[in-house]
């Protein structure tokens, strides 16, 4: 493979462009989703369940060092908690 002449300066470039670009799509996301999921939220059972999932869904993704596998389990029981009461309530 041939070295450039920039020193990958480029590369660099493109990369950072990239991760901005991602990022910016992930946060005009969030604040399209944010009305729903606080509509959501009353119509559970228990609301507290959202709360924990969200902040446990969180701490994984951007705390992963700190991650164990029971936490992993955890999210996956609350997801199915919250599914089973969306899906009994018809929302």
């Amino acid at each position: 493979m041939a070295a450039d002449d920039d020193e990958g300066l480029a590369y660099a470039q493109r990369l950072f462009s990239a991760v901005v670009l991602a990022l910016s799509v992930i946060t005009v996301g969030a604040v399209i989703a944010a009305p729903w999921l606080v509509q959501l939220a009353p119509r559970l059972a228990e609301p507290g369940l959202l709360v924990q999932a969200v902040a446990l869904h969180q701490q994984l993704r951007f705390d992963p060092a700190e991650s164990d596998a029971g936490q992993f389990e955890e999210l996956q029981r609350l997801v199915a908690c919250l599914r089973r009461d969306l899906a009994g309530r018809g929302a």
